[in-house]
């Protein structure tokens, strides 16, 4: 019997669709899955744990830690990164409610420098960096890669580096500009870091050295001078926290202003976000605030 080359497509196609359905509903449910289902925390810390390519792997409904052998270390991670996450949309994006990232954002952990060198090709004594692909309006990849060997460096570097990755959402057309994404994350940071910074540009200030607000603004790259790559990031970390403290710029007003800065310029942007304020008025103000060293505000 001949059958209509049209009936003959569909059937095929009802067939494979019932064998695939089949197929998935006949997967073990791991309880791991319904765990988060059912999760009600505000932020679910929920995981789970397989392994892929020769890594161990958690990962929850943002994240995949990549480990060897360091599964604690792993959990724990993930459960701050949930958390952090969230804090860092509330108070930069103004986030209302938290919705789930895709792709999630991959992180690689390291047990030694020596490791972290080999598989990422950045120096041994470096701690940790982000990799991130924008354009056409969304995130395309998130990746953390991370040194794990020294605790405290970990929860340091990992508060950091995310902070880079929450606000890509807001800047995934045109990279944020280096000293907001620094400056921003430097916030993220404990108290005890931020100290140090501040020590490091009081400093730098007492033997009159310095960005102006206009040098600090419009770079485009790190400076190569390691003492003034510390001085960005303290005087990156200084004028952010003088809008969101003594000017009281809340994190999405702040966005705007760095939005505002990259696309229409310094001047423009400081008179219309301070009531006709010049520049040079505004400069003085927070370099008599940073002289004072004022303490640094509690991390939110």
């Amino acid at each position: 019997m001949h059958f209509p080359v049209q009936f003959k497509v569909s059937s095929i196609l009802s067939l494979l669709t019932t064998t695939l359905w089949f197929a998935i509903s006949s997967q073990p449910v791991l309880a791991e899955d319904v765990a988060a289902r059912h999760c009600k925390a505000e932020v679910c810390c929920c995981s789970k744990t397989y392994q892929a390519g020769g890594w161990e792997v958690v990962e929850s409904g943002n994240f995949r830690i990549y480990h060897v052998g360091q599964v604690n270390v792993a959990k724990q991670l993930i459960t701050d990164c949930e958390q952090q996450r969230w804090t860092l949309q509330k108070r930069w994006l103004h986030a209302a409610r938290q919705t789930a990232w895709s792709p999630k954002c991959d992180v690689y952990c390291y047990p030694t420098g020596r490791d972290y060198a080999r598989f990422t090709k950045y120096p041994p004594e470096s701690w940790g960096h982000v990799d991130l692909e924008i354009g056409d309006g969304r995130v395309w990849k998130r990746r953390l890669n991370l040194r794990t060997d020294l605790a405290s460096r970990l929860t340091l570097v990992a508060a950091h580096e995310l902070t880079h990755v929450v606000l890509a959402d807001a800047f995934c057309t045109k990279q944020i500009p280096r000293w907001a994404d620094e400056g921003i994350a430097v916030q993220s940071e404990p108290n005890g870091r931020r100290h140090e910074l501040r020590q490091k540009l009081s400093e730098s200030l007492a033997q009159g050295r310095r960005f102006s607000l206009y040098e600090l603004t419009s770079a485009a790259n790190y400076p190569t001078d390691p003492v003034l790559t510390d001085l960005f990031y303290a005087q990156s970390g200084a004028w952010v926290e003088f809008l969101t403290v003594k000017k009281k710029v809340s994190g999405a007003q702040l966005l705007k202003i760095v939005a505002g800065i990259s696309n229409q310029g310094l001047q423009t942007t400081i008179h219309e976000h301070f009531q006709g304020t010049s520049v040079a008025e505004l400069e003085a103000d927070w370099k008599n605030w940073m002289s004072q060293g004022e303490l640094l505000a509690e991390n939110k």
